[in-house]
Order: structure tokens, then sequence, then C-alpha cells
């Protein structure tokens, strides 16, 4: 059963996605790029006539290698983190209101949530709208039935 308050307060981000959907989250971009480096080991002589530049070919080992190494753990996870690296201006700006979510703030929708690459990508907007329309339980209820379809 689910504890809809608990799911929105860790793992709806501000910005309107749901991180257990998130290939980042479930490890699934990880194990597609350690898959990839275990090709790439495996069939080094074709991976080296495919890209004949050493600096290409260590720069996609790099990126590969870092990709199967970072697993998500959620922005809501890293509010307090100090080392959480990069610094989301709508998780700073939500978690400085004290608010779980972007529609929940007189200023929704602002300029910052609907001109940010990631959450035009990842259609927030509309999921926070969805939100506000259905309520949590019955959005988290429809995400649920699609992460059981993408597995």
């Amino acid at each position: 059963m689910i504890n809809y308050e608990e799911e929105k307060q860790k793992y709806v981000s501000f910005c309107g996605f749901y991180c257990r959907n998130c290939d980042s989250f479930t490890g699934k971009k990880q194990r597609t790029a350690q898959r990839a480096l275990d090709i790439i080991k495996r069939k080094e002589t074709e991976f080296e006539r495919l890209f004949e530049d050493k600096d290409i070919r260590e720069n996609i080992i790099k990126i590969l290698t870092k990709q199967a190494l970072w697993l998500c753990p959620g922005c809501k996870a890293l509010v307090n983190d100090p080392k959480a690296g990069y610094i989301c201006k709508i998780r700073q700006c939500c978690s400085n209101k004290n608010l779980d979510l972007c529609s929940e703030c007189e200023e929704y929708p602002c300029k910052m949530l609907i001109n940010h690459p990631t959450v035009i990508k990842l259609h927030g907007v509309e999921n926070l709208m969805k939100i506000k329309e259905k309520g949590i339980k019955q959005w988290l209820d429809e995400q649920k039935m699609r992460r059981c379809f993408d597995e």
C-alpha cells in the first residue's frame, strides 16, 4: 500500500517528476552504461577501429564510467546535502519556502519553472497541473501503473 504523503515528500520532485519512473533513480541508466562498457572491453579492437581518435575513445569511456557509477537519490534527498554538487534553483527555491511542490507556491507557475529545460523535457508543469487537478493520490496511482508497464 502506498503512503501517498511519504511518496510526495520523498519521490515527487519539486518540479513535478516522479523519481521512481526515472532511469537515473531506478538504475536503468547505470546498468545500460555498464553494459556498454562491458561490450567495449570485449570488443576493444572494433571499438578502436570505429573511433580511431584516442581522445574520442577516452571521452566515451569517461562519460560511460561516470554514468555507470552515479545513481540519483532524488532531488528531495539532496536538499540538505552540502555535497550534492549541482544546486538546482528550483529545488533551492522550494526548499527555502518549505514547499513539497512548486504548485504549492503563490507564484506558480513562475518563469524559472516554465523555462527550465529539464522541466520542459520531463513535462513537469503538466504533471503539477495534473496533481492539482486530480490530487496526489490519483496521480501517484497513475505513475505506479506507468512504472509497471515500463518494466
